[in-house]
């Protein structure tokens, strides 16, 4: 989806104007650089995707430790107790 939207998005705002692309080398890149877009913008979503799968995993790995701390607090005093005085 995010080459597609990309291609689409370069048809009309092109990061390089087509006029400009035109005087340098001519009609036969504007294919190749629409095609260009549309794989920047596909990593950009991939990216961003990335990022909100990792933030997502690390805030409800967080969330569930303060669930089974409120849920147990006697359990998970013991466990870090036991813990601390296996490393010593």
């Amino acid at each position: 989806m995010g080459f597609w939207v990309g291609v689409v998005l370069s048809t009309f705002f092109p990061l390089l104007q087509i006029s400009e692309i035109n005087s340098y080398f001519g009609w036969d890149y504007v294919p190749m650089l629409i095609f260009f877009h549309g794989c920047f913008s596909s990593f950009i979503n991939w990216t961003w995707n990335l990022l909100t799968s990792y933030l997502d995993i690390v805030t409800t790995k967080k969330e569930l430790e303060i669930e089974l701390i409120m849920a147990n607090p006697l359990e998970v005093a013991k466990e870090l107790l036991t813990e601390a005085a296996k490393k010593n």
